[in-house]
């Protein structure tokens, strides 16, 4: 989970600019610790749902990639006849 989705959870526009504009991990996780408004409470409820729809997602997405692997083998064998 990016510490951008607590800047955008928590409406620290400043903050998400920031973070979004790095690529280092640990700068992130800092930033990320300096988010204002932050509330604990609010961002464990927030953050179980956004683990489960990221599930979800991966879920969905790796169904995706199996399936275009088993068609394309299907038209590599055909192309080859």
């Amino acid at each position: 989970m990016s510490c951008g989705t607590i800047s955008v959870t928590f409406k620290d526009a400043a903050m998400t600019r920031a973070i979004m504009g790095i690529t280092d991990p640990i700068q992130h996780k800092k930033l990320g610790r300096k988010v204002s408004n932050f509330d604990p409470k609010v961002w464990g409820r927030k953050s179980v749902l956004i683990v489960k729809e990221g599930s979800k997602l991966k879920v969905l997405h790796l169904y995706i990639i199996m399936q275009h692997s088993v068609y394309l083998k299907y038209f590599e064998a055909y192309c080859y006849i």
